[in-house]
């Protein structure tokens, strides 16, 4: 090039001289691999993709880890609640289980997430100060790299849940358990990647996570009722995915049985009569019977949840890109 047949001229070499600091090993490279590879998208995404499962799937203490807490919770979960009866203590059993799932679901990803993007976030960091690709992508690649073991350990967990304990068994509920737990998964591991992305204190990080989530318990449904809650929380109501996945789950679980037996023997014949007759007089018996509790309105929450976490999330990648850390 020019600047090289120039070289004796002192001018350059005084430039030359202030920017040999600019060019470490490491930027060298880049740039070198970035004049090769930087224009097109294709590469990016097939490089970054590439490297994101690599990132996830070789990392065997973290899948390791994820795998067994699920298998960890799904036995003491089958032990504890299995052979549910129809009677009204089943009732209560199957409300207790179906809110243990959801509660598991929500904190445990959330940890698994924060503690996931404290590592890799540093190496984001460097590689956005030389400018190798789009934020956008390298969310889209960690975001999709995380999705087939979070299935897999929903899968089996729900499978060990489901036919321990004897939950309605039909594939159509099976299936739409399993869904409703992956989705909870997607959602409050992206809570949890969220706040280690935007947080850089550990310590800060750390404690947020719960400090979110325990008002968002406190208002899945069960824990408080709705008179409790509204109206001054019905905002912390309506942002809570423990509710989303519960009032789904009670949902999906209660409109499929049919006659609750239930012994005047044990609860008398005033307890029997207050006891709901059958599974769809459930849900209107715990309180969740107006428009805003019904199926449609979580499925859609749920969803909105979803995409505003992931958004904030790829907003954070943007920020953090340019931010001094």
């Amino acid at each position: 090039s020019a600047s090289n047949n120039d070289d004796e001229s002192p001018s350059h070499k005084g430039s030359h001289h202030h920017h040999h600091h600019h060019n470490s090993p490491t930027r060298l490279y880049l740039k070198e691999y970035l004049a090769t590879y930087g224009s097109s998208y294709w590469i990016q995404i097939i490089e970054l993709f590439k490297r994101s499962f690599v990132f996830v799937y070789t990392d065997y203490s973290y899948l390791g880890m994820l795998i067994i807490s699920h298998l960890f919770f799904a036995v003491i979960v089958a032990i504890i609640f299995n052979n549910l009866t129809d009677n009204a203590t089943g009732v209560q059993d199957r409300i207790g289980l179906l809110f243990m799932c959801t509660t598991n679901v929500c904190f445990s990803h959330a940890n698994f997430a924060l503690n996931r993007f404290r590592t890799s976030k540093l190496l984001y960091i460097r590689e956005q100060q030389v400018g190798s690709y789009s934020p956008a992508i390298y969310f889209l690649a960690t975001f999709t790299a995380d999705l087939p073991i979070l299935a897999l350990c929903i899968m089996l967990k729900s499978i060990i849940v489901y036919f321990a304990t004897g939950l309605y068994g039909s594939a159509g509920a099976f299936f739409y358990f399993f869904i409703v737990l992956f989705l909870l998964s997607v959602a409050s591991f992206g809570f949890g990647a969220l706040v280690g992305t935007a947080i850089s204190n550990e310590v800060i990080a750390t404690s947020v996570v719960p400090m979110i989530q325990v008002p968002m318990l406190m208002c899945g449904g069960l824990l408080a009722d709705n008179d409790q809650i509204r109206p001054y929380f019905i905002w912390l109501e309506k942002i809570s995915v423990h509710r989303y996945g519960s009032l789904l789950l009670f949902h999906n679980e209660f409109s499929h049985l049919g006659e609750l037996s239930c012994d005047p023997a044990l609860f008398g014949v005033t307890g029997c009569a207050l006891q709901p007759k059958r599974g769809s007089d459930v849900i209107p018996f715990l309180g969740f019977d107006d428009e805003q509790d019904s199926e449609w309105v979580m499925w859609i929450s749920l969803a909105a949840f979803i995409f505003l976490i992931r958004f904030g999330q790829l907003v954070a990648f943007y920020v953090i890109a340019h931010g001094k850390y």
